[in-house]
């Protein structure tokens, strides 16, 4: 696997680093295990809400199913051209009666993936910039160390 390439040109005696579809790659991949660490909390607290918004919902969701038979089965006992077929019955109800608060706002632990896809981005390109600029497989690890 080829990590960088050198150009055979030369300014002023210095070999410039052309950054390869290879090489981008890797520091792609370098840069997004290094912040993806800073999001784990968002990641977290953005599930727990997800899944206690879903538990909410589920439980509702059930209860008024139970109602909903109840009342059908109430009604119709007592008249005799009228069935009721169960299987019709809805087998879910869900509600937008409750969301999980600002959860559409940039910064919303919601949105950790938008927030560190951009930030994955902005220090691969500078990275690739510098390179490009004239950086070394030093300033590779240099630069990714620091991150």
């Amino acid at each position: 696997m080829v990590l960088y390439r050198y150009n055979k040109t030369t300014q002023k005696g210095i070999l410039k680093m052309r950054v390869t579809k290879t090489i981008r790659e890797y520091i792609e991949k370098k840069v997004d295990e290094k912040i993806s660490a800073k999001y784990e909390v968002e990641k977290l607290e953005a599930e727990r809400q997800t899944k206690i918004e879903n538990e909410i919902l589920e439980t509702a969701s059930k209860a008024a199913l139970e109602v909903f038979a109840k009342t059908i089965k109430n009604a119709v006992a007592n008249i005799e051209f009228l069935e009721i077929h169960e299987e019709c019955f809805p087998t879910c109800y869900r509600s937008n009666a409750i969301s999980i608060k600002d959860k559409c706002y940039v910064n919303s632990v919601h949105r950790w993936t938008t927030r560190k896809n951009k930030e994955v981005k902005e220090k691969v390109d500078d990275i690739i910039v510098t390179l490009e600029l004239g950086g070394t497989r030093a300033d590779l690890d240099k630069m990714l160390s620091e991150i």
